[in-house]
């Protein structure tokens, strides 16, 4: 191993290991490694698009010991919650390889958001199809070891609405920044940039905060980004709004709580997956119409 791969690889592997223990140990559902969204399944991801397979085995560790830092105080014994860790990780690795390669091999281009071809592919493929890999060897890998297997069905469902939500939130926003350089905004459109920031940060934290049932009055703002200011800035608007919906929500507050955990996710994760869907086709339709005007 070169010194640079080297450096990549525990540069990956730290850096997911580091956020995947984070998210896990602040949002997971009980006693389980199962998140209402995941952030990591995008990281992944995005890293194998970017570097290759190659860093395939830096996911696999960083999620073997953050897996490992989750199960421990479940009361498993340690040679069960480090076997679930074990096949945890490798369903981690493999969905983002698989998911990957699905993208570049029906997305035709270097970059899955240059187009509304690619945008679907990684829809369909990144977001949805790959995450159940995930998903089902990290769920039934838990209910093997704790012999609860009534759990599975709801287990299941929100792991990979989580692992799909994560890939939609997190992969365009570091593909983005990876491929292209923040487009340069000056006098009246950076005014009006801060405007409508201002304005989706304010809307965000009010409707969350609160239990206003507004949280779809969000869409106008991130449209007008879309429409406006590209595909990065519209990445990160979502980004920033699923965060502060996260937040929100986990804490008990904000319209999409409900009377159980599990409903409550699964409205979360429904509403990241509409105004994700929402706001990035339309930046990439945006831009796929300029380019072949230009």
């Amino acid at each position: 191993m070169g010194i640079k791969r080297f450096k990549y690889f525990h540069l990956i592997k730290n850096f997911y290991f580091i956020h995947s223990s984070c998210y896990t140990i602040n949002g997971a559902v009980g006693n389980t490694n199962v998140t209402s969204v995941w952030p990591p399944s995008g990281i992944a991801l995005a890293v194998i698009l970017l570097w290759g397979y190659r860093v395939g085995p830096a996911i696999l560790v960083g999620a073997f010991f953050a897996n490992i830092l989750a199960l421990k105080g479940s009361g498993l014994a340690p040679a069960y919650y480090i076997a679930a860790s074990l096949a945890t990780a490798i369903g981690n690795m493999l969905e983002a390889i698989i998911g990957a390669y699905l993208i570049r091999r029906f997305a035709a281009t270097e970059n899955p958001f240059d187009t509304v071809k690619g945008l679907f592919v990684f829809i369909i493929f990144g977001s949805l199809a790959s995450t159940m890999i995930s998903s089902t060897i990290g769920v039934g890998s838990y209910c093997f070891v704790i012999e609860e297997w009534p759990l599975f069905d709801q287990l299941w469902l929100t792991w990979w609405l989580g692992d799909a939500a994560g890939v939609l939130i997190v992969t365009p926003i570091v593909i983005m920044l990876k491929k292209k350089a923040p487009k340069t905004i000056t006098g009246i459109q950076l005014i009006e940039a801060v405007i409508v920031l201002l304005i989706l940060t304010v809307f965000s934290i009010w409707i969350f905060w609160n239990n206003y049932q507004l949280e779809y009055m969000i869409i106008p703002p991130l449209l007008w980004i879309a429409f406006r200011f590209g595909r990065l800035f519209s990445a990160g608007a979502v980004f920033l709004v699923s965060g502060i919906a996260i937040i929100c929500t986990i804490s008990g507050a904000g319209p999409l709580t409900s009377q159980t955990t599990h409903k409550s996710l699964l409205y979360l994760q429904s509403y990241i997956g509409v105004i994700s869907i929402i706001t990035l086709s339309l930046s990439v339709l945006t831009h796929e119409r300029g380019e072949r005007r230009a």
